[in-house]
Protein backbone atom coordinates (compact mmCIF):
# COMPACT_ATOMS: atom_id res chain seq x y z
CA UNK A 1 0.00 0.00 0.00
CA UNK A 2 1.34 3.36 -0.81
CA UNK A 3 0.71 6.82 0.30
CA UNK A 4 0.87 9.97 -1.56
CA UNK A 5 2.99 7.77 -4.10
CA UNK A 6 4.09 9.75 -7.20
CA UNK A 7 2.43 8.47 -10.83
CA UNK A 8 5.80 8.39 -12.44
CA UNK A 9 9.07 6.02 -11.39
CA UNK A 10 11.54 8.18 -13.03
CA UNK A 11 14.42 9.13 -10.32
CA UNK A 12 12.70 7.21 -7.90
CA UNK A 13 15.23 5.11 -5.24
CA UNK A 14 13.64 2.14 -4.15
CA UNK A 15 15.63 -0.41 -1.56
CA UNK A 16 15.58 -2.04 1.96
CA UNK A 17 14.44 -0.98 5.03
CA UNK A 18 18.63 -0.30 5.71
CA UNK A 19 19.35 1.37 2.43
CA UNK A 20 16.15 3.45 2.83
CA UNK A 21 17.35 4.46 6.72
CA UNK A 22 21.17 4.63 5.22
CA UNK A 23 19.72 7.48 2.68
CA UNK A 24 17.66 8.72 5.34
CA UNK A 25 20.85 9.19 7.91
CA UNK A 26 22.77 10.56 5.60
CA UNK A 27 20.85 13.84 3.94
CA UNK A 28 19.13 14.25 7.22
CA UNK A 29 16.13 16.05 5.60
CA UNK A 30 12.55 15.05 7.17
CA UNK A 31 9.53 16.82 6.77
CA UNK A 32 6.16 17.44 4.33
CA UNK A 33 5.05 21.19 2.98
CA UNK A 34 2.67 22.80 5.28
CA UNK A 35 -1.01 21.94 5.12
CA UNK A 36 -4.07 22.97 7.22
CA UNK A 37 -6.86 21.53 9.41
CA UNK A 38 -6.38 19.72 12.63
CA UNK A 39 -7.37 16.56 13.04
CA UNK A 40 -5.90 13.69 15.61
CA UNK A 41 -2.69 14.98 17.73
CA UNK A 42 0.23 13.39 16.52
CA UNK A 43 1.59 12.35 19.86
CA UNK A 44 -2.47 10.22 20.69
CA UNK A 45 -2.66 6.50 20.54
CA UNK A 46 0.77 5.59 19.43
CA UNK A 47 2.15 2.63 20.22
CA UNK A 48 4.52 2.42 23.35
CA UNK A 49 7.02 -0.14 24.08
CA UNK A 50 6.65 -1.35 27.91
CA UNK A 51 8.43 -2.45 30.49
CA UNK A 52 6.09 -5.97 30.16
CA UNK A 53 6.67 -7.64 26.39
CA UNK A 54 4.74 -6.93 23.70
CA UNK A 55 4.88 -8.63 20.34
CA UNK A 56 3.83 -6.86 17.61
CA UNK A 57 3.70 -7.23 13.69
CA UNK A 58 5.33 -4.17 11.39
CA UNK A 59 3.23 -3.49 8.41
CA UNK A 60 4.58 -2.68 4.95
CA UNK A 61 4.04 0.29 3.26
CA UNK A 62 4.76 2.79 0.53
CA UNK A 63 5.28 6.19 1.52
CA UNK A 64 6.58 8.94 -0.91
CA UNK A 65 9.17 11.51 0.04
CA UNK A 66 10.75 14.57 -0.93
CA UNK A 67 14.70 14.61 -0.51
CA UNK A 68 17.47 17.31 -1.46
CA UNK A 69 19.61 16.07 -4.04
CA UNK A 70 23.21 16.52 -2.55
CA UNK A 71 25.07 16.73 -5.82
CA UNK A 72 22.31 19.53 -6.95
CA UNK A 73 20.40 20.69 -4.24
CA UNK A 74 17.15 19.97 -6.09
CA UNK A 75 13.97 18.27 -4.88
CA UNK A 76 14.06 14.34 -5.81
CA UNK A 77 11.02 12.06 -5.39
CA UNK A 78 11.47 8.38 -3.79
CA UNK A 79 9.82 6.11 -2.06
CA UNK A 80 10.56 4.76 1.86
CA UNK A 81 9.15 1.43 4.12
CA UNK A 82 8.70 4.14 6.72
CA UNK A 83 7.76 7.81 7.59
CA UNK A 84 9.90 10.64 8.83
CA UNK A 85 9.10 13.90 10.31
CA UNK A 86 10.69 16.66 12.22
CA UNK A 87 9.68 17.63 15.66
CA UNK A 88 9.71 20.74 17.64
CA UNK A 89 9.45 20.30 21.58
CA UNK A 90 9.76 23.30 23.85
CA UNK A 91 11.28 21.86 27.84
CA UNK A 92 9.60 24.87 29.12
CA UNK A 93 6.17 24.63 27.92
CA UNK A 94 6.43 20.92 27.69
CA UNK A 95 4.34 21.34 24.18
CA UNK A 96 5.50 19.95 20.59
CA UNK A 97 4.80 20.09 16.88
CA UNK A 98 5.77 19.07 14.05
CA UNK A 99 7.85 21.32 11.48
CA UNK A 100 6.38 22.28 8.86
CA UNK A 101 9.91 23.40 7.04
CA UNK A 102 9.50 21.32 4.60
CA UNK A 103 12.80 18.76 2.99
CA UNK A 104 14.70 22.26 3.23
CA UNK A 105 14.13 22.44 6.87
CA UNK A 106 18.11 22.84 7.10
CA UNK A 107 18.27 25.80 4.73
CA UNK A 108 16.58 29.02 5.97
CA UNK A 109 16.26 30.50 1.87
CA UNK A 110 14.88 27.95 0.49
CA UNK A 111 12.15 26.05 3.63
CA UNK A 112 8.58 27.07 4.19
CA UNK A 113 7.74 28.60 7.29
CA UNK A 114 7.71 27.23 10.42
CA UNK A 115 7.92 29.11 13.91
CA UNK A 116 9.75 25.87 15.52
CA UNK A 117 12.51 26.10 13.42
CA UNK A 118 12.69 30.29 13.97
CA UNK A 119 12.35 29.76 17.38
CA UNK A 120 15.40 27.02 17.16
CA UNK A 121 17.64 29.29 14.43
CA UNK A 122 17.16 32.17 16.88
CA UNK A 123 18.55 30.34 19.86
CA UNK A 124 21.29 28.76 17.95
CA UNK A 125 22.64 32.17 16.86
CA UNK A 126 22.45 33.39 20.55
CA UNK A 127 24.34 30.55 21.95
CA UNK A 128 26.83 30.47 18.89
CA UNK A 129 27.57 34.45 19.87
CA UNK A 130 27.51 33.89 23.62
CA UNK A 131 30.04 31.35 23.02
CA UNK A 132 31.97 33.17 20.91
CA UNK A 133 32.17 36.45 23.42
CA UNK A 134 32.95 33.84 26.37
CA UNK A 135 35.57 31.39 25.33
CA UNK A 136 33.50 28.65 26.26
CA UNK A 137 30.39 26.40 25.16
CA UNK A 138 27.39 27.46 26.65
CA UNK A 139 24.02 25.47 26.95
CA UNK A 140 21.61 28.17 26.45
CA UNK A 141 19.28 29.81 25.38
CA UNK A 142 17.77 26.42 24.20
CA UNK A 143 14.25 26.73 24.25
CA UNK A 144 12.71 24.37 21.13
CA UNK A 145 14.21 21.10 20.81
CA UNK A 146 14.53 19.79 17.06
CA UNK A 147 14.55 16.04 16.39
CA UNK A 148 13.75 13.46 13.64
CA UNK A 149 11.51 10.97 14.22
CA UNK A 150 10.64 7.97 12.53
CA UNK A 151 7.20 6.21 11.94
CA UNK A 152 6.03 2.66 10.96
CA UNK A 153 2.50 1.02 11.45
CA UNK A 154 2.26 -2.24 14.16
CA UNK A 155 -0.39 -4.46 14.83
CA UNK A 156 -0.76 -5.30 18.07
CA UNK A 157 -2.42 -8.97 18.38
CA UNK A 158 -3.21 -8.56 22.30
CA UNK A 159 -6.50 -7.93 23.37
CA UNK A 160 -7.66 -4.61 24.17
CA UNK A 161 -10.52 -2.49 26.56
CA UNK A 162 -12.35 0.39 26.11
CA UNK A 163 -11.88 2.96 28.76
CA UNK A 164 -11.99 6.47 29.64
CA UNK A 165 -8.68 8.59 28.46
CA UNK A 166 -7.18 9.99 31.94
CA UNK A 167 -5.29 13.51 32.41
CA UNK A 168 -2.48 12.26 34.31
CA UNK A 169 -2.17 15.58 35.38
CA UNK A 170 -5.03 15.36 37.46
CA UNK A 171 -6.24 12.18 37.28
CA UNK A 172 -9.42 13.01 35.76
CA UNK A 173 -11.62 11.58 32.82
CA UNK A 174 -11.36 13.82 30.09
CA UNK A 175 -14.21 15.47 29.33
CA UNK A 176 -15.33 16.78 25.86
CA UNK A 177 -17.81 19.97 24.96
CA UNK A 178 -20.78 17.96 26.19
CA UNK A 179 -19.41 16.43 29.18
CA UNK A 180 -18.58 12.96 28.35
CA UNK A 181 -15.20 11.53 28.53
CA UNK A 182 -13.30 10.79 25.92
CA UNK A 183 -12.67 6.65 25.10
CA UNK A 184 -9.65 4.96 24.07
CA UNK A 185 -8.50 0.80 23.98
CA UNK A 186 -6.38 0.25 26.66
CA UNK A 187 -4.14 -2.97 26.68
CA UNK A 188 -5.45 -5.70 28.64
CA UNK A 189 -2.40 -6.70 30.59
CA UNK A 190 -3.65 -9.95 32.35
CA UNK A 191 -6.94 -11.56 32.82
CA UNK A 192 -8.88 -10.35 36.23
CA UNK A 193 -7.67 -6.69 35.52
CA UNK A 194 -10.55 -5.25 37.12
CA UNK A 195 -10.79 -2.04 35.17
CA UNK A 196 -11.62 -3.84 32.30
CA UNK A 197 -14.84 -5.62 34.08
CA UNK A 198 -17.90 -4.49 32.52
CA UNK A 199 -16.22 -3.04 29.30
CA UNK A 200 -16.05 -3.90 25.37
CA UNK A 201 -12.83 -5.88 24.62
CA UNK A 202 -11.76 -6.33 20.95
CA UNK A 203 -8.49 -8.18 20.07
CA UNK A 204 -5.86 -6.77 17.71
CA UNK A 205 -4.52 -3.15 17.00
CA UNK A 206 -3.25 -1.30 14.33
CA UNK A 207 -1.24 2.07 15.52
CA UNK A 208 2.00 4.23 14.33
CA UNK A 209 5.17 3.19 16.35
CA UNK A 210 7.28 6.57 16.86
CA UNK A 211 10.84 6.14 17.27
CA UNK A 212 14.06 8.01 17.75
CA UNK A 213 16.88 7.64 16.07
CA UNK A 214 18.35 5.22 18.73
CA UNK A 215 15.27 3.11 18.77
CA UNK A 216 14.79 2.84 15.04
CA UNK A 217 18.63 1.84 14.19
CA UNK A 218 18.00 -0.57 16.83
CA UNK A 219 15.03 -2.24 14.93
CA UNK A 220 16.78 -1.74 11.72
CA UNK A 221 19.78 -3.31 12.28
CA UNK A 222 18.15 -6.31 13.70
CA UNK A 223 16.31 -6.26 10.98
CA UNK A 224 19.21 -6.91 8.99
CA UNK A 225 21.36 -8.99 11.33
CA UNK A 226 19.15 -11.04 13.10
CA UNK A 227 15.44 -11.19 11.42
CA UNK A 228 17.82 -10.91 7.99
CA UNK A 229 19.29 -14.35 8.37
CA UNK A 230 15.99 -16.14 7.77
CA UNK A 231 14.58 -17.08 4.27
CA UNK A 232 10.67 -16.45 4.04
CA UNK A 233 11.14 -18.22 0.72
CA UNK A 234 10.83 -21.32 2.37
CA UNK A 235 10.01 -20.08 5.93
CA UNK A 236 13.19 -21.12 7.26
CA UNK A 237 14.34 -19.93 10.56
CA UNK A 238 18.06 -18.33 10.86
CA UNK A 239 19.90 -16.13 13.26
CA UNK A 240 23.34 -14.56 13.00
CA UNK A 241 25.60 -17.46 13.88
CA UNK A 242 23.81 -19.80 11.65
CA UNK A 243 22.23 -18.07 8.79
CA UNK A 244 19.78 -19.82 6.08
CA UNK A 245 20.72 -17.19 3.58
CA UNK A 246 23.48 -16.04 2.06
CA UNK A 247 24.36 -13.17 -0.70
CA UNK A 248 25.89 -14.55 -4.53
CA UNK A 249 26.11 -11.15 -5.89
CA UNK A 250 24.35 -7.68 -6.24
CA UNK A 251 22.86 -6.65 -9.79
CA UNK A 252 21.67 -3.43 -11.07
CA UNK A 253 17.73 -2.76 -10.84
CA UNK A 254 17.96 -1.07 -13.93
CA UNK A 255 19.76 -3.63 -16.43
CA UNK A 256 19.97 -6.42 -14.27
CA UNK A 257 24.00 -6.04 -14.45
CA UNK A 258 26.40 -7.59 -12.20
CA UNK A 259 27.86 -4.57 -9.67
CA UNK A 260 29.54 -7.07 -7.35
CA UNK A 261 30.31 -10.79 -7.45
CA UNK A 262 30.71 -12.32 -3.83
CA UNK A 263 32.82 -14.70 -5.18
CA UNK A 264 35.83 -12.85 -7.29
CA UNK A 265 35.21 -9.53 -5.48
CA UNK A 266 38.21 -8.26 -3.54
CA UNK A 267 36.14 -5.81 -1.34
CA UNK A 268 36.18 -6.78 2.34
CA UNK A 269 32.19 -7.87 3.93
CA UNK A 270 32.15 -4.76 6.12
CA UNK A 271 33.39 -2.69 2.63
CA UNK A 272 30.55 -4.12 0.50
CA UNK A 273 28.26 -3.74 3.62
CA UNK A 274 28.73 0.02 4.04
CA UNK A 275 28.77 0.26 -0.57
CA UNK A 276 25.37 -1.28 -0.98
CA UNK A 277 23.64 0.77 1.81
CA UNK A 278 23.71 3.99 -0.63
CA UNK A 279 22.67 3.95 -4.24
CA UNK A 280 25.48 2.82 -6.84
CA UNK A 281 26.19 4.32 -10.06
CA UNK A 282 25.81 1.48 -12.45
CA UNK A 283 28.74 1.14 -14.98
CA UNK A 284 26.82 -0.94 -16.96
CA UNK A 285 23.70 1.62 -18.09
CA UNK A 286 24.90 4.67 -16.01
CA UNK A 287 21.31 3.91 -13.25
CA UNK A 288 21.65 5.20 -10.01
CA UNK A 289 19.92 3.32 -7.36
CA UNK A 290 20.57 0.85 -4.79
CA UNK A 291 21.95 -2.45 -5.82
CA UNK A 292 19.53 -5.49 -5.96
CA UNK A 293 21.01 -8.54 -3.62
CA UNK A 294 21.27 -12.21 -5.31
CA UNK A 295 20.97 -14.71 -2.50
CA UNK A 296 21.36 -18.50 -2.01
CA UNK A 297 19.09 -20.58 0.43
CA UNK A 298 19.89 -24.75 0.55
CA UNK A 299 16.27 -25.24 1.65
CA UNK A 300 14.78 -23.42 -1.13
CA UNK A 301 17.02 -25.37 -3.22
CA UNK A 302 15.58 -28.75 -1.87
CA UNK A 303 12.06 -27.76 -1.76
CA UNK A 304 12.18 -26.22 -5.06
CA UNK A 305 11.24 -22.29 -3.57
CA UNK A 306 12.59 -19.38 -4.80
CA UNK A 307 14.91 -17.94 -2.05
CA UNK A 308 14.46 -14.29 -0.39
CA UNK A 309 15.84 -12.50 2.52
CA UNK A 310 13.55 -12.16 5.49
CA UNK A 311 12.63 -8.75 5.99
CA UNK A 312 11.05 -6.79 9.44
CA UNK A 313 7.76 -7.29 7.65
CA UNK A 314 7.32 -10.73 7.66
CA UNK A 315 7.86 -11.63 11.35
CA UNK A 316 6.82 -11.05 14.73
CA UNK A 317 8.83 -9.68 17.33
CA UNK A 318 8.83 -9.68 20.53
CA UNK A 319 9.80 -7.02 22.46
CA UNK A 320 9.67 -4.49 25.82
CA UNK A 321 11.81 -1.68 27.84
CA UNK A 322 14.59 -2.25 30.45
CA UNK A 323 15.97 0.69 33.20
CA UNK A 324 19.13 1.73 31.57
CA UNK A 325 22.29 0.81 33.68
CA UNK A 326 23.61 4.21 34.13
CA UNK A 327 20.43 5.71 34.72
CA UNK A 328 17.32 3.80 36.43
CA UNK A 329 14.83 6.50 35.44
CA UNK A 330 15.77 5.87 31.79
CA UNK A 331 13.90 3.35 29.12
CA UNK A 332 16.03 1.19 26.95
CA UNK A 333 14.37 -0.52 23.95
CA UNK A 334 15.27 -4.58 24.15
CA UNK A 335 14.72 -7.06 21.25
CA UNK A 336 14.03 -9.96 22.58
CA UNK A 337 13.36 -12.66 20.00
CA UNK A 338 11.78 -12.94 16.73
CA UNK A 339 9.28 -15.68 14.76
CA UNK A 340 9.88 -17.52 11.35
CA UNK A 341 8.79 -15.46 8.25
CA UNK A 342 5.43 -16.24 8.27
CA UNK A 343 1.92 -15.18 7.07
CA UNK A 344 -0.15 -12.62 9.62
CA UNK A 345 -2.76 -14.26 11.41
CA UNK A 346 -6.11 -14.81 9.03
CA UNK A 347 -8.05 -13.14 12.28
CA UNK A 348 -6.77 -9.84 11.52
CA UNK A 349 -7.19 -9.68 7.55
CA UNK A 350 -9.41 -6.87 8.07
CA UNK A 351 -7.53 -4.50 10.43
CA UNK A 352 -4.06 -5.70 9.47
CA UNK A 353 -3.18 -2.68 7.23
CA UNK A 354 -0.86 0.64 7.20
CA UNK A 355 -2.17 3.54 8.45
CA UNK A 356 -2.14 6.79 6.34
CA UNK A 357 0.86 8.31 8.27
CA UNK A 358 1.21 11.33 5.70
CA UNK A 359 -2.13 12.83 7.14
CA UNK A 360 -1.56 11.80 10.85
CA UNK A 361 1.60 13.62 10.95
CA UNK A 362 1.57 16.41 9.12
CA UNK A 363 3.15 19.64 9.92
CA UNK A 364 1.42 21.74 12.79
CA UNK A 365 -0.15 24.66 11.03
CA UNK A 366 1.93 28.36 11.84
CA UNK A 367 -1.61 29.31 13.83
CA UNK A 368 -1.43 26.67 15.91
CA UNK A 369 2.55 26.84 16.91
CA UNK A 370 1.93 30.33 17.73
CA UNK A 371 -1.17 29.17 19.50
CA UNK A 372 0.95 26.13 21.32
CA UNK A 373 4.17 28.73 22.60
CA UNK A 374 2.63 31.74 22.99
CA UNK A 375 3.65 34.21 20.67
CA UNK A 376 2.06 36.59 18.90
CA UNK A 377 3.83 37.31 15.90
CA UNK A 378 7.29 35.80 14.27
CA UNK A 379 9.51 35.06 16.45
CA UNK A 380 12.61 36.52 14.31
CA UNK A 381 13.97 38.77 11.60
CA UNK A 382 12.84 38.21 7.95
CA UNK A 383 14.20 34.69 6.39
CA UNK A 384 16.80 36.02 4.19
CA UNK A 385 20.06 35.28 6.06
CA UNK A 386 21.41 32.08 5.57
CA UNK A 387 22.40 29.62 9.17
CA UNK A 388 25.38 27.30 9.12
CA UNK A 389 24.50 24.17 10.00
CA UNK A 390 25.07 23.37 13.81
Amino acid sequence: MAFDKPTENKNRLQGTLSQRAALSHKRENSGREPSSGKGRKYWMDNFQPNEMADTIRCLFAEYAVEEVDESTGDLVESVAPFFTFIEHYHGGLKKGAICSAGPHHMNRNKRTPCEGCDIFWVDFAERKRLSEQMGTKVQNPNRIGKSTKYVITILDPGEFFETEQVDFRTGQAKLNREGKPWMEWRKLRYANDPAAVGRKIKRGKVMPWVMNKTQFDLLTNYAENNIGTCCSGCGEWGHAMKPTIQTIQYTCQGCTGVLIDMQTSTLAPNQIKELVKLPIQCSHCGTRNFAHEVVHCPTCVVKGTAAKRASLWEVDINLNLVPAADDPKKRNLVLNGYTAPTAIDPQFADIAKPMDLVSIFKPTPIEEQRALWGLTQQSDAPQTQPYSRP
